[in-house]
């Protein structure tokens, strides 16, 4: 028994667990050095409910509560709590224990241990919060696709939208030119061809002019000063010499 003591002892202290032992209803009547060892308690401050005065103020009436329960049904006994470390330090411990049973079916003691699982809960809270960051993170990154995406669509009507103008500006400005070319142009050239045709036919009968020729090179300067007109409306000179903003002025003009 005391072989079998000692082991339990060196089991407890090699894998750094709070090992303990209890009365049938619940109470510390032996010596725990584990317990003693982490919490700088004394033996006599231990004994019975003493222990309890370690745990953290927001957890002793939940563990309270389940320890009673666990004692009065006789079931094994699991939970949570942090206990005051001799520096004053809390550690997060994950409890444990089972009742020792007698022949008779009666709990002869109980038998536990205080597992400290304070890292654990440390990587269980930063991967929490990464989970929570990266949630965040893609929740940010959904919502700014859709306003990207939304921006697109905007832009692509836009552009449709300026597209059909341009083909519309396109369409009335072959309108103009068409019309300006059929009412002067058109228009001057026939009666250069009515002229010429006039000049012949005097010439034939011996009756040909000076004036009629004058006439006729006036018509033509009309023509060639009405072509540099729409020449100059379709792209104007200042343009490819002065830039855009003297082109506009001249426009303007």
């Amino acid at each position: 028994m005391r072989q079998g003591e000692r082991r339990y002892r060196s089991y407890i202290e090699v894998t750094m667990q709070l090992g303990w032992t209890t009365n049938a209803d619940g109470e510390v009547v032996e010596d725990i050095p584990s317990w003693r060892k982490f919490t700088g308690q004394s033996q006599e401050e231990i004994k019975g409910w003493g222990w309890s005065k370690a745990l953290h103020p927001d957890d002793l009436e939940q563990t309270t509560k389940i320890w009673k329960n666990a004692v009065a049904t006789r079931n094994n006994y699991e939970v949570e709590y942090r206990i005051r470390r001799y520096d004053g330090v809390y550690r997060h411990f994950l409890v444990r224990g089972v009742p020792v049973l007698k022949d008779d079916g009666n709990i002869q003691e109980w038998v536990g241990t205080c597992i400290d699982i304070t890292e654990r809960k440390r990587i269980d809270e930063e991967l929490k919060q990464y989970a929570s960051e990266l949630r965040q993170l893609n929740e940010t990154l959904e919502q700014r696709v859709q306003e990207r995406t939304a921006e697109l669509a905007k832009a692509n009507e836009t552009l449709r939208d300026l597209s059909s103008k341009l083909l519309t500006a396109h369409e009335d400005e072959r309108r103009r030119i068409a019309g300006e070319l059929h009412d002067s142009i058109s228009a001057s050239l026939g009666a250069m061809r009515f002229r010429i045709h006039t000049i012949v036919d005097g010439m034939k009968g011996g009756k040909g002019s000076l004036e009629s020729l004058q006439n006729l090179d006036s018509i033509v300067t009309e023509i060639n000063n009405e072509v540099r007109r729409i020449m100059a409306d379709l792209r104007p000179s200042v343009l490819d010499d002065l830039g855009i903003i003297a082109a506009l002025n001249w426009f303007c003009r």
